[in-house]
């Protein structure tokens, strides 16, 4: 059975089946809105962050609550799993990004800290890599297993909206109020390209398969 997830203001995620739509489990509440949810890579969890300052882990054929994950200070804006399943990221307005062990919720690196709220914060293809995103005008690579921050920030002229790897993990596209897109080295930090002609603030970038294209969308 094919299944979507989605997180609401009305502080609950919902399973759905996508063929004919109907409800399958409803997770919650949370006692806040919720801003993201992730499946596991097995799809046998749900991951769910909150403006309540906390992740929940769910059982998604039970809707059964897991585990709640805490030690962000302000509200959560993005979760996801490491491609193994075994670890998790969570982003927030606090100023970080934070990795935590999957089975147990115990951190498993030091805070990952920015200036700005983080709005996004994903694994790369090997789980090795985190890249962030900020309101600071910037992206950071980091070290999944330490924290540690790796190269440079990649920069934008305006906050950056957006950012995620290629498929082979090699590159990192970002997406600015600026109005463009750039594409960086995920091993370096080095700027390849910068990619422009929309008039207005690009908010989103994805490669295709085979790394040798990229979609771009705007306001």
């Amino acid at each position: 059975m094919k299944r979507i997830a989605t997180g609401s203001d009305d502080r609950s995620a919902r399973i759905w089946n996508i063929e004919t739509g109907a409800r399958i489990a409803s997770l919650g509440p949370h006692p806040d809105r919720v801003t993201s949810v992730a499946f596991s890579p097995d799809a046998k969890c749900l991951l769910t962050g909150s403006w309540d300052k906390t992740a929940k882990l769910w059982d998604s054929a039970t809707g059964t609550l897991l585990m709640t994950i805490n030690g962000h200070t302000k509200s959560l804006e993005g979760v996801t799993f490491s491609p193994d399943g075994r670890r998790i990221v969570t982003c927030s307005r606090d100023g970080t990004s934070r990795t935590w062990d999957a089975n147990t919720g115990l951190p498993v690196s030091d805070p990952m800290r920015q200036e700005g709220a983080v709005s996004r914060a994903v694994f790369s293809p090997d789980g090795k890599l985190v890249v962030s995103v900020s309101r600071d005008s910037a992206a950071r690579i980091w070290d999944a297993e330490t924290g540690k921050l790796l190269d440079r920030p990649m920069t934008h002229a305006n906050p950056v909206r957006h950012a995620s790897f290629s498929p082979d993990g090699t590159q990192i596209v970002t997406t600015s109020d600026d109005k463009s897109a750039r594409i960086w080295s995920s091993s370096t930090g080095e700027l390849i390209t910068t990619l422009t002609g929309h008039l207005s603030g690009v908010t989103y970038a994805s490669f295709s398969p085979d790394n040798q294209r990229v979609a771009m969308a705007s306001e």
